[in-house]
């Protein structure tokens, strides 16, 4: 019930900002104020609002009812080396380094390789974002073999996860971006996929002093087979 509670209040939140928006700028359009020169800027700012809600509702979509996956035995190196080269072209490694670091010899893993790559794609942009655009920050994207399993690690040099949110961290709607910047989806989805392959997506403490999120996935084929 509590998880319903705050799910229905990021709801609320999330949607009722926009829809507050809208409202404002109909009361405009209707009082004939507005400057001719004005009215299309208005209606742009109403699209993008009404796109918002969309993409809130989008998300929820997603969330409540993934995607079936199509699993296959999947080349780690062969979905991440793409991955990263696809992200280091955003805005948010302007001023970000981009690693990736790779055991040698990793066997292949069982999963839906869409979904990794959207996962990567989220956790990189995640670990971009919290470094700030400062110079110096690194992200390293490792994958290591580790207990019978592969391990594909997002490390960032950012100030990592706050106490306060770490536990509710992949719930919807929990966010550390400032408001605006983000819905607090993003996480709660990757989750839902990553536990759709029977893998699971965890965070903690980097060596690079900030957040480390890891995909943890099961072989494609069983060692003793």
């Amino acid at each position: 019930l509590a998880g319903v509670g705050r799910l229905a209040a990021g709801i609320a939140h999330e949607v009722g900002n926009p829809l507050s928006a809208l409202l404002g700028f109909v009361q405009l359009l209707r009082t004939g104020r507005i400057p001719e020169d004005k009215q299309t800027e208005v209606l742009e700012r109403l699209e993008s609002e009404l796109e918002r809600i969309r993409g809130i509702i989008g998300g929820l979509l997603t969330y409540a009812r993934p995607a079936r996956p199509t699993l296959t035995a999947v080349d780690v190196r062969r979905v991440v080396e793409p991955t990263v080269a696809l992200v280091h072209a955003d805005k948010s490694f302007r001023a970000v380094a981009i690693e990736t670091d790779f055991q040698d010899g990793l066997p292949l893993v069982l999963c839906d390789e869409g979904g990794l790559r959207q996962v990567l794609v989220n956790l990189c942009l995640n670990a971009a974002e919290a470094c700030q655009n400062q110079e110096g920050s690194r992200v390293v994207v490792s994958a290591h073999k580790q207990s019978g399993r592969v391990v594909v690690a997002v490390d960032d040099s950012g100030p990592g996860i706050s106490p306060d949110v770490i536990n509710t961290l992949f719930e919807p709607f929990v966010t550390t971006k400032e408001v605006g910047k983000g819905t607090g989806l993003g996480l709660s989805v990757c989750q839902g996929i990553v536990q759709s392959w029977d893998a699971s997506l965890t965070v903690g403490a980097s060596t690079l002093g900030g957040a480390r999120f890891e995909v943890n996935m099961a072989l494609a084929v069983s060692e003793s087979a």
